[in-house]
């Protein structure tokens, strides 16, 4: 989707403030002319080089561990947990609804619903769960979201678009290498894979994988947590 000027440029001049070695342009940034091409290239640099500016967590999440259980609410405000999920093959990724950059987050989205959409025309014996989790909970609100869902096509019955807490999407996103920083979110690209056993067993780094692959994992979580 794309944002508006105001939002875009409000958005840059955020993200530059919010490193210590950068907080002189963002002076720069408030005054001077920046091309349209310009604009876009350093708001996808940002994009992918503010999250190793952030603060590293203590500890990572990595192929093999348990994910923490945490309370989230869908976009119909209904609670539920990690939890409740088990028994089947999940897949959630990070996003949030003002992303302006169609390259992030409205392909992550783009991709979970050709995935979704593969397996709907197979489905997985145990079924299946698609979660996007916004990292922008001040924002993308639970009636937020559910338009949003609406607006995406998304499939109520296999995905589900969450929020929670700030401090629990701060600790999850940051384990696996996302995180929050300044007043916009931004965030590296993660789509993690978990097992019907609760279990962690694929992280997809960026954003050039292709849906099929993501059903063929899902696919063999299924079988292989099943035995």
């Amino acid at each position: 989707m794309e944002a508006g000027p105001t939002f875009a440029a409000s958005f840059l001049r955020a993200c530059i403030a919010s490193i210590a070695p950068l907080r002189e342009l963002a002076y720069l940034a408030r005054s001077i002319y920046i091309s349209a091409v310009l604009h876009r290239f350093i708001v996808i640099a940002l994009f992918l080089l503010l999250p190793a500016f952030a603060e590293k967590p203590d500890a990572q999440l990595l192929v093999g561990d348990s994910l923490p259980d945490a309370p989230f609410l869908d976009a119909k405000a209904k609670p539920w947990k990690w939890s409740d999920l088990r028994g089947r093959p999940v897949a959630f990724t990070f996003v949030f609804t003002r992303c302006p950059m169609p390259e992030f987050c409205p392909r992550l989205t783009e991709k979970f619903r050709e995935a979704n959409q593969l397996l709907q025309k197979a489905p997985i014996a145990a079924g299946w769960q698609f979660v996007s989790l916004t990292i922008d909970p001040a924002f993308d609100t639970p009636a937020v979201l559910a338009a949003y869902a609406t607006a995406q096509r998304a499939d109520p019955t296999h995905w589900r678009f969450a929020t929670a807490e700030a401090a629990v999407i701060a600790q999850l996103a940051g384990a696996f290498g996302a995180g929050r920083v300044g007043e916009m979110p931004t965030h590296n690209l993660r789509t993690v894979v978990v097992g019907a056993d609760g279990r962690i067993r694929k992280i997809f780094v960026g954003n050039e994988w292709h849906p099929a692959e993501l059903v063929e994992e899902m696919r063999r979580v299924a079988v292989s947590t099943s035995r």
